[in-house]
């Protein structure tokens, strides 16, 4: 199974768990002159109960029984199996494009409960950043960091209600959201997270699909290789642009090309980007049979965007915490189609995809779910 099969399925005139409420608008804008300061997240301890938080209806705020380090009252959660998420926010609004830390304590009875504190787009699963998830017994504080360029921030206490975590319960307590920074004068290199730089194969890891991954380098042709299973995209770099090339993962039957007029090989992003930068790209896309290399389609273009919306210095995805992630977004239209998660040296680590574009219906999602496995072996394809 390919990580995301169809990459133009959002084009048919040219081939034949739990939310929160508001949905944030991820566009690109100046940066920030100055960063803002102090807490962001209204009534962090509490102190004034739960007002400006939305209570879960398994949550709310007590005066006993965790005993939170600066006194009560604090929050709580208590898991019944009931399915979903338990997940306490408030929405943050008017932020300005920056660098951003949330912190807070977490405690629980121990067990099987599963806890975490996380900033999104207003989507449950549209997470800007995500501390581990955790059932420890004592107070403890955890953080994450997360860039952010438009829209509204909602920071929610969240824990896991499925039978698996039931039961028992989660205190949280001293919720902070501050600025660390301003945005916009930062370039990634996304040559150092789609591929490499250093000509060498990354390690081997698996994906929730079940599929083995590798960032795999080919001296021959100076190329690099996303390699999914025995399928593969293939991609290089110059001082300008990330080139992509061929794709095997359309189908079982089909590959596509993305050409320059009758030219293998199409800019795909800029080699660097800054946060909130789109880029316009119009590639030719030729369709060919696995066997015979006939052409299988009718060759055509669509114009389509990719937009850098942040980078996370750490992501936690699946239980494991993974360092330097860059999220890449391709559009339609300016609509959110595909959501692109790459990890400095190692390559894709999630994939997102929503259809139709902009609608926020998730019919694809897979992620990184552990290293390891023998290196898998390209499927060999025919040059037309």
């Amino acid at each position: 199974m390919s990580t995301h099969r169809r990459p133009w399925r959002g084009l048919p005139q040219l081939f034949a768990a739990v939310a929160l409420t508001v949905v944030a608008t991820l566009g690109g804008t100046a940066p920030a002159a100055n960063a803002v300061t102090g807490n962001l997240v209204a009534n962090g301890d509490f102190s004034a109960s739960g007002t400006g938080w939305n209570l879960d209806p398994n949550g709310g705020v007590e005066t006993c029984c965790a005993a939170p380090p600066v006194g009560y009252p604090n929050a709580f959660a208590h898991p019944n199996g009931a399915g979903g998420f338990i997940g306490t926010w408030q929405a943050i609004t008017s932020t300005p494009p920056g660098t951003y830390t949330l912190s807070g304590r977490i405690r629980t009875s121990g067990g099987v409960q599963q806890a975490w504190i996380q900033a999104d787009n207003g989507d449950f699963n549209g997470r800007w950043c995500q501390t581990p998830a955790t059932n420890v017994t004592g107070w403890t504080s955890f953080t994450c960091t997360f860039s952010f360029t438009s829209g509204t921030i909602h920071v929610a206490l969240a824990a896991a209600n499925t039978a698996a975590a039931a039961w028992g319960w989660i205190a949280y307590d001293d919720i902070s959201l501050v600025s660390t920074g301003v945005i916009g004068a930062t370039s990634y290199d996304l040559a150092a997270y789609m591929m490499r730089t250093d000509g060498l194969n990354g390690q081997t890891y698996q994906f929730s699909s079940g599929e083995t991954m590798q960032i795999q380098y080919d001296a021959g042709s100076g190329r690099y290789y996303q390699v999914k299973n025995a399928n593969w995209e293939e991609m290089s770099y110059n001082s300008s642009y990330i080139v992509r090339y061929r794709d095997s993962s359309l189908d079982d039957d089909e590959w596509y090309g993305l050409y320059t007029g009758t030219t293998l090989g199409s800019n795909w992003a800029p080699r660097t980007m800054t946060v909130g930068q789109t880029f316009d790209r119009n590639p030719m896309v030729r369709f060919y049979y696995k066997s015979g290399c006939g052409v299988s389609r009718t060759a055509g273009q669509q114009g389509t965007q990719i937009r850098l919306i942040t980078q996370y210095p750490s992501l936690n995805i699946n239980g494991y915490t993974i360092s330097d992630v860059i999220l890449l977004r391709g559009l339609i239209g300016g609509a959110a189609w595909e959501d692109f998660y790459y990890a400095r040296g190692l390559g894709l680590v999630r994939f997102v995809a929503y259809d139709p574009p902009g609608s926020g219906t998730v019919v694809m999602n897979n992620a990184y779910s552990g290293s390891g496995g023998a290196q898998p072996t390209r499927l060999t394809l025919c040059n037309p």
